[in-house]
């Protein structure tokens, strides 16, 4: 058995702002991963950030080591799957997205899901015609060859399709007397119906982003939709990539690739997001669209499947058998236990951009202070405890200095800088100058040989630290920043005076 790590188990980015129940289900999601992880003894993963967001890397509790993974195919439950998803990789696709890091390792993701409910379809054409007639049969119908693909477009950034990089997880290529067939597949797990983006870029350089003028075309010949407003309804909502794919479908009826064709969504039923998003995207569409979209539970795909898939059970206790009671007692830290100081940040419930960002020993105390004199509802978005959290502080306070609410100098107006709700990789961009706009970090410039480590220690007993092992006498943090600015004017006259005397 592999020691394990202690780690992380719930993360901030699970929590979706005003569904308590999505998040109680991302987050038994997740734990029920590590779980899974743990009872095998595979080794802790890692999520790595890109060099944008300042690099680096953390322990992630629902992802196993990447080698590991590689080696022994741990996401995937049968030879079937892991063949499936191997053959995937060998062939890319032109303008794929694929994550194949992601696919190995994160026990969340909804591909490697894919793979291991249609696995055996893909590797047996029998068993693919029999699941189809079993899920599918109205679009199915008596065919006599089939091929599952996985993470499949018939041509992205094409404009014979969508003219985009729209794809299914999987598709059923049938094909017979009766005709050809489509049936594209898209599964969900551990995400989120989430609103898209209504702007492109970053920083000054957002624009308003548009669909494609192909999408449109094809949503409108297919009729798709009973509004004639419906753009207003589905593009930039949570309903956005639900329509991409199911326009894709008819982008194959359209240019007479297939005589019929149905869109699916595939979601566990306790992620409750997908079946209300699917529920109101049936209701848009027009009476002759309504029948090429279908939602299904990953729970009615495994009873109907019956012996199609033999890790049936498997499959149902790796991703259905989730506990939310489970988590939410994990989510609950023990009243009694301290850390240390630790960085937190507070904000409002209903995600106004502003927040608190302090140091506490009990940041949940402190959030219950704060709450009394707060007439919205709070919530503690992230606490830490960092070493040198003080030194830490004070440098946010600096080079957040442009997004410091005027009327409270202690709230701060950065939401909008934080990426997927990752307030760790926000405060390591922060401190590492990677945040457009930021102001000057308060550390005074080096020297070669000297430099600023860290401003070390406790309420007026601060030193500032030099790599050259220099400490500042006890004071407050500024003061110990005016001593070491007073230590690197000196040893800057002594290089000078050093050189000019050789």
């Amino acid at each position: 058995m592999v020691q394990m790590t202690s780690v992380p188990i719930l993360e901030e980015v699970d929590r979706v702002p005003g569904r308590p129940d999505i998040t109680a289900w991302r987050r038994a999601a997740r734990l029920h991963q590590h779980l899974w992880r743990e009872q095998h003894g595979w080794p802790v993963g890692a999520q790595r950030r890109p060099a944008r967001l300042g690099g680096g890397s953390r322990p992630v509790g629902s992802r196993v080591d990447d080698e590991v993974a590689i080696e022994l195919g741990t996401n995937f439950l049968d030879a079937s799957a892991l063949d499936a998803a191997h053959h995937r990789l060998a062939n890319p696709q032109p303008f794929q997205t694929l994550d194949e890091a992601g696919l190995h390792a994160d026990l969340l993701n909804s591909l490697a899901l894919a793979c291991n409910l249609f696995g055996p379809m893909w590797a047996e054409e029998r068993a693919a015609l029999a699941a189809a007639e079993r899920w599918f049969r109205d679009v199915a119908g008596t065919s006599q060859s089939c091929t599952v693909e996985f993470e499949w477009s018939p041509g992205r950034r094409n404009r014979r399709w969508l003219d985009d990089t729209t794809s299914f997880d999987t598709a059923f290529l049938l094909g017979g007397s009766g005709g050809s067939r489509l049936i594209g597949i898209d599964v969900r797990y551990h995400e989120f119906p989430e609103a898209q983006p209504l702007l492109t870029g970053v920083g000054e350089r957002q624009l308003p982003r548009r669909p494609g003028d192909r999408l449109i075309q094809v949503t409108e010949q297919a009729e798709l939709f009973r509004n004639p407003q419906w753009l207003d309804l589905v593009f930039g909502t949570e309903l956005e990539k639900i329509w991409r794919a199911h326009a894709l479908v008819h982008a194959h009826l359209q240019a007479g690739e297939v005589d019929s064709g149905l869109y699916v969504l595939v979601a566990p039923s306790a992620n409750r997001g997908w079946a209300e998003a699917a529920d109101s995207y049936q209701r848009m569409l027009s009476a002759r669209t309504r029948a090429t979209f279908a939602f299904r539970t990953v729970e009615d795909l495994l009873e109907q499947a019956g012996p199609l898939i033999p890790y049936g059970d498997e499959l149902r206790e790796r991703y259905v058998d989730v506990s939310v009671q489970h988590a939410a007692a994990a989510a609950k830290p023990a009243a009694s236990k301290r850390t240390g100081a630790q960085l937190y940040v507070i904000g409002e419930v209903d995600g106004l951009p502003a927040v608190k960002i302090g140091v506490s020993d009990r940041p949940r105390s402190r959030l219950s202070d704060i709450a009394i004199g707060n007439p919205r509802e709070l919530e503690l978005l992230y606490a830490e405890p960092l070493a040198n959290v003080r030194w830490v502080e004070h440098v946010l306070q600096h080079v957040l200095e442009p997004w410091r609410l005027s009327t409270n100098g202690e709230w701060y107006d950065v939401r909008h800088l934080v990426v997927d709700g990752d307030w760790r990789g926000f405060v390591e961009r922060a401190l590492h100058g990677a945040l457009v706009g930021a102001a000057p970090s308060p550390a005074p410039d080096g020297v070669p040989g000297h430099e600023l480590v860290h401003v070390d220690g406790k309420t007026r007993a601060f030193r500032s630290i030099c790599t050259c092992g220099w400490r500042s006498p006890s004071a407050s943090i500024a003061d110990a920043l005016v001593e070491f600015a007073a230590h690197i004017e000196a040893e800057s006259k002594a290089i000078l005076a050093g050189a000019a005397g050789s």
